[in-house]
């Protein structure tokens, strides 16, 4: 609203006070930024700011809902997570090839950076956004 091309979690919870005030019940619903407290706002924003600047810019914006669209793709049990079995899919759709073991050992450990046995859309986010073009994380990205 400051006009500066940026968005803050001010703003952002503001935008959804306004939302929840002007929209029917059933339109909040599919709003995500409708209602949102302030507290939803700022981790919304985190989730998005690349840059650790306390604010989005329309790039960062964009990164995130590409890389979110593909992420859902793959996710086919929408549980939020790519497990195993997933990821290996996405490779492959990716045009890589790999054994089940390859898949476990190079992706999972390279990926998966808490070592909990699945990859969070962060860690997805994160490896194919910090990896060399060239060759990516282990040269499979």
């Amino acid at each position: 609203t400051d006009k500066s091309g940026c968005v803050t979690a001010s703003e952002l919870y503001k935008l959804g006070v306004q939302q929840k005030e002007s929209m029917t019940y059933e339109e909040c619903q599919e709003t995500p930024t409708c209602g949102m407290s302030t507290a939803e706002a700022k981790m919304a924003i985190q989730a998005m700011d690349r840059d650790k600047s306390s604010k989005i810019d329309f790039n960062e914006f964009k990164e995130y809902v590409v890389l979110k669209a593909v992420f859902d793709t793959f996710d086919k049990d929408n549980s939020g997570y790519l497990d195993e079995d997933e990821l290996c899919a996405a490779l492959e759709l990716m045009g890589k090839s790999l054994s089940e073991d390859e898949c476990k050992l190079a992706v999972m450990l390279s990926v998966d950076s808490d070592e909990d046995g699945k990859v969070s859309f962060r860690e997805f986010r994160d490896i194919l956004t910090t990896a060399p073009a060239s060759t990516g994380s282990a040269g499979l990205f």
